[in-house]
């Protein structure tokens, strides 16, 4: 029932608004889909570097609850998704250099930017990099380092991946394949939200099992070059400027936990941390809502000052 009101959501976006174009950079094919705004003229452009899996999926809240004006940008990230090699390796500055390029091809001077999990260290080099391409700065459950945890899951996954030649025949062996990683990318240390968690686990089994296996060895190499080889520099060096930041956290997430949050803002000097209650890893579908809000709000410079959902600290320097 879950998975059909998902769905049911996906079909009410307005597609005429919606289009996929195609891009090269560094000799690498990759994908962004633009939403342009359903009325008015452009006011801002939301450059949106989600999961590595499937970055141009349709996001019906949040495509229809931005502010009016705002543009839409989903980055497919280079070298995931397109029929050639797999760069080897995948650096940040690949990726970088095509966010950039895609902005210049918007003709977007500036952009907002709302990383998730995994790229959100692509986030934080956008602005460090090209601060003055960057207008504000959302990071999304955003690893610090790699745990000992995720590390071991990584290294796991990308055995299995490199291994297991069952996974692309075996229903039984990929069926157990999307069960172990789906579950270990929801963690949370409890749940308070059991029909929002139960929704959130199937759009993520759903993913798991209908992307081919030869794109998750993809993702199984992205994951070895820039988490696992450079495991303490997943967040560079270097401050964000004035550029106003905010990194957001599930109070229960087992992932990347609100811990992680003090060493990423320490060289931010205009950043806010928000940690929302009783939600995990997906937080932006164990609460929506509140999490468009969230969003919205800081986008728009409306105060986050006593959000009944979220808890909030500052190192706002005056």
């Amino acid at each position: 029932m879950l998975e059909k009101l998902y769905e049911a959501g996906l079909k009410h976006l307005q597609s005429a608004h919606s289009q996929t174009f195609q891009e090269e950079w560094q000799g690498h094919d990759y994908a962004y889909r633009v939403v342009e705004p359903e009325f008015g003229d452009c006011k801002r452009t939301l450059l949106v570097l989600g999961g590595a899996l499937r970055p141009l999926k349709p996001w019906p809240r949040l495509e229809s609850n931005l502010p009016a004006g705002t543009r839409v940008v989903f980055l497919e990230l280079p070298g995931l998704w397109d029929s050639r090699a797999i760069p080897s390796p995948f650096t940040w500055n690949l990726l970088v250099g095509a966010a950039v390029r895609t902005l210049d091809v918007l003709g977007a001077a500036t952009c907002d930017v709302l990383a998730l999990s995994a790229s959100a260290p692509l986030g934080y080099r956008l602005v460090r990099d090209h601060g003055d391409r960057v207008s504000r700065l959302v990071m999304v459950g955003a690893l610090s380092c790699v745990t000992e945890e995720v590390r071991e899951v990584l290294e796991r996954m990308s055995a299995c991946l490199t291994h297991d030649r069952r996974l692309e025949s075996d229903r039984d062996t990929r069926k157990a394949f999307t069960s172990a990683y789906s579950d270990f990318f929801l963690l949370s240390r409890k749940s308070t939200n059991r029909a929002a968690v139960t929704l959130s686990a199937t759009i993520m089994r759903k993913l798991f099992t209908e992307v081919p296996v030869e794109k998750f060895r993809k993702c199984a190499q992205f994951y070895r070059d820039l988490f696992l080889a450079n495991s303490e520099q997943i967040i560079p060096q270097g401050d964000t400027g004035g550029t106003p930041m905010l990194l957001i956290y599930g109070e229960l997430d087992g992932v990347a936990p609100p811990e992680h949050a003090p060493i990423i803002a320490r060289n931010s000097p205009n950043c806010q941390v928000a940690v929302m209650k009783g939600v995990g890893h997906n937080l932006q579908v164990e609460s929506a809502k509140d999490f468009l809000d969230l969003l919205t709000r800081f986008l728009t410079d409306v105060p986050l000052n006593e959000l009944p959902y979220c808890s909030l600290s500052s190192t706002l320097r005056q």
